[in-house]
């Protein structure tokens, strides 16, 4: 055990560690078999804690020093930071997201790199390449691994899994304000849409803005994960903690594993339901959910009386038909936009 001087330090480490917030959150693996694959941090074992957040990176800057996902370090007087996360659980997703930015690229070929966002690739696959259309327009590319524990890394598993690591993880809340996600099957609509992403959807993510989405369109208060979240409001990550606990303990239980609706019943279960879907979930216009609908009924989703917003103020469209890369261009250029000459109307 060592001396009672070696055991004191160690306590005092502790103590220090969680009084800067330094302990890596970890997720709960109830109903997990042991599992050894997961990442550790400066020896704190963590199943949602990537080592570093540059270990894979292409930089259109110099390299920023990395932060001690344990160090308890935070950021003072930074400028403000944003980043676009998408979440990666194939490589035919990866092909998807490269041709439907060749078709809406996030900014102009002869742009300069935003210097308040970066583009981060959530993913324990073995991504060929981070190199995709639109690169240059992010201060930084990189990828992130999630680590995520083999009875964890299945399809109805993996995306809840990635956005409690996405939420929670160290790094992103202290470097970045806002983040919005964005998974293969949410696709833009509209080219140099990087700029309007972040005055429109980024930026007023702030303050009591917790969620900033879609709203599902079968009505009601649902809304789709594919939005921006809020990293740096203390109340929304104590309430994403208490969800956490949560969903793994009754909703998954229960089958359903869709992390963005049950937010909805883990807010009317805490009473919280009220001041949560007025004052901190804000449904936007520049992000659109056609969800199960097909692409071609997809097309009304675009209109204005539909979605309560000017036709031209969509950026992205979320779809579950947006998955087979060989078909995704005439997908959305003729089933979604109506035909190629559609394409004119969203440059």
């Amino acid at each position: 055990m060592g001396s009672r001087k070696q055991r004191v330090a160690v306590v005092l480490a502790l103590v220090a560690l969680v009084a800067g917030g330094g302990l890596v959150k970890q997720l709960d693996t109830r109903g997990c078999s042991k599992d050894t694959s997961a990442a550790t941090v400066s020896g704190a074992s963590s199943s949602a804690q990537p080592r570093s957040t540059g270990a894979e990176s292409r930089d259109n800057k110099r390299e920023t020093r990395p932060i001690d996902a344990v160090s308890g370090t935070k950021i003072v007087d930074r400028a403000e930071k944003y980043a676009i996360i998408v979440p990666m659980h194939a490589v035919t997703q990866l092909e998807v997201m490269k041709t439907t930015w060749k078709i809406f690229p996030p900014c102009a070929a002869d742009a300069r790199a935003a210097q308040i966002i970066d583009l981060i690739f959530l993913s324990d696959v073995d991504l060929p390449s981070l190199d995709v259309t639109g690169g240059h327009c992010f201060q930084r590319v990189y990828r992130l691994r999630p680590f995520i524990p083999s009875c964890y890394n299945v399809y109805a598993q993996a995306p809840p899994y990635c956005f409690f690591t996405m939420m929670l993880h160290l790094d992103l809340d202290r470097t970045y304000d806002a983040i919005l996600q964005v998974e293969a099957d949410s696709v833009p609509v509209k080219s140099n849409w990087l700029d309007a992403a972040v005055e429109n959807i980024l930026k007023p993510t702030s303050g009591e803005v917790w969620i900033h989405a879609a709203k599902n369109e079968r009505g009601g208060n649902n809304f789709n994960g594919n939005g921006a979240y809020n990293l740096q409001n203390n109340e929304f990550r104590q309430f994403i903690i208490g969800y956490r606990e949560w969903f793994y303990t009754k909703a998954v239980n229960s089958g359903d594993t869709a992390f963005d609706t049950n937010m909805i019943t883990f807010a009317k279960e805490k009473g919280s339901f009220g001041n949560f879907s007025n004052t901190h979930l804000r449904a936007s216009t520049s992000l659109r959910n056609c969800d199960l609908m097909s692409l071609t009924a997809c097309r009304s989703a675009m209109d204005a009386s539909t979605w309560g917003g000017a036709t031209p103020e969509a950026l992205f469209v979320h779809s579950h038909d947006l998955k087979d890369p060989s078909r995704v261009r005439s997908q959305i250029l003729v089933e979604m936009l109506g035909g190629d000459n559609g394409i004119r109307q969203f440059k």
